[in-house]
């Protein structure tokens, strides 16, 4: 595979039948010099189909230590046995059942079974290695000729740094050999203005250094990252990195590699990390990430519902906030009339009049404000929308009340 350097093997068995045993028998030989000889390793040890039997062997020299854990399976203890200069612990199960998918799962759960097996590191060497992939020297660094009119000098901020770099600089990964996680010098990064996660953190924390701010890389694990509290400490554990900074005497978290946020780096979200490793002297163990709640997913609504020639009209506004801003920025990258023409299908669908109007404005505070203006139903073609019965609006508006109600966290105003 071009970005990783893997290889697949794929194998076509004829005449497999129902009922049929098939017996699997493969090495894996793998030694990334990124990792300077440490021993660690993982390997799944139950599938989602049924297993008789499963043999799982791991070689290691014969003067390392040695550290297992298993995860949702208890094989027999391991058999050590001997071939030369070479150890091998040998895990064995037999009747293995089928793994389960449980749904509603919180997105951070590593989900599976396997057994970790590790050469005895600690959180503290694994942290001083990844200091070493990431050293950096702000003192060779003009930020201001780096960035150019982009961010001018008077303008300079760490705010509008990030800016730079989570939006210029384009997320591409070529995590070939000992680039997987190695990252590219900061000013290479900085010429070609493409990179990945480490690449585009260097960078980052290269430059704010260089301003005086006190930050340092983060290794975290993308997904699952729930589980690295009770890992062995591995280094292949980690496939991605944040920034981690101190403003105002408050520690944030950055993710470089996320073009949709805006406002100030207190009020950006970070919420899918849970536990980080700080790539810097003296670090013990790992880091908790504490989700930003107060910024995190949030829309308020201001709905206006209006009678008009038998049709319900509605001409409102939703502020979109923290993650809820972020996918609204991703979604019109993606596409502008995104939200105009999900009104047009429904005013399409129910028969109606009239044309739907959508317009989004980014706000000071980093919020995405919505207003639009769509007929929703009329008086015979009742249509439910949030928790109101549009039933109940026709006979108030025809009625001519008007009554002004207060669902957290929106506003309904009838006319």
């Amino acid at each position: 595979m071009i970005y990783t350097g893997a290889w697949e093997l794929h194998v076509l068995l004829a005449d497999v039948r129902a009922d049929d045993f098939l017996h699997v028998r493969f090495s894996i030989r793998r030694a990334n010099p990124i990792f300077e000889g440490a021993l660690q390793g993982s390997n799944v040890f139950r599938f989602i189909e049924p297993v008789n039997e499963r043999e799982f062997a791991f070689m290691q020299p014969t003067s390392g230590d040695l550290r297992w854990r298993a995860v949702d399976v208890e094989p027999e203890q391991p058999v050590k046995k001997t071939r030369g200069q070479r150890v091998f612990l040998v895990w064995r199960q037999k009747g293995l059942e089928a793994l389960k998918f449980e749904a509603g799962v919180p997105p951070d759960h590593a989900w599976g079974s396997w057994i970790e097996v590790s050469g005895g590191e600690d959180w503290s060497s694994i942290a001083n290695w990844a200091k070493r992939l990431f050293e950096t020297d702000a003192a060779d660094v003009d930020v201001a000729n780096w960035f150019g009119e982009a961010v001018k000098a008077e303008e300079m901020s760490a705010e509008r740094i990030v800016d730079f770099v989570q939006q210029e600089i384009r997320y591409l990964s070529l995590s070939l050999g000992e680039n997987s996680h190695r990252p590219r010098p900061a000013n290479e990064v900085m010429s070609s203005r493409y990179g990945d996660c480490k690449d585009k953190s260097i960078l980052l924390v290269t430059a704010l250094r260089s301003i005086g701010m006190k930050v340092d890389p983060v290794l975290v694990r993308s997904v699952g990252g729930s589980v690295l509290s009770e890992a062995l400490p591995m280094r292949v554990h980690f496939n991605h990195v944040i920034v981690r900074a101190v403003i105002e005497g408050r520690t944030v978290f950055i993710d470089a590699t996320n073009p949709f946020q805006r406002g100030t780096l207190q009020e950006r979200p970070h919420m899918r990390f849970r536990w980080g490793l700080v790539a810097a002297e003296g670090q013990t163990g790992l880091v908790p990430i504490t989700p930003a709640f107060a910024h995190e997913q949030r829309i308020e609504y201001d709905r206006t519902f209006t009678l008009k020639d038998g049709e319900i009209w509605e001409e409102s506004s939703a502020q979109y906030f923290g993650t809820g801003a972020e996918y609204a920025r991703a979604v019109l990258t993606g596409n502008p009339q995104f939200f105009e023409e999900g009104l047009e299908r429904l005013v399409t669908s129910r028969n109606l009049q009239g044309k739907a109007t959508a317009k989004f404005e980014e706000t000071p505070e980093g919020s995405i404000q919505l207003n639009y203006r769509v007929p929703l139903a009329s008086k015979d073609k009742p249509l439910i929308v949030a928790s109101l019965d549009m039933v109940q609006i026709v006979r108030r508006l025809e009625a001519g009340e008007r009554p002004r109600s207060i669902v957290h966290p929106a506003t309904y105003r009838f006319r």
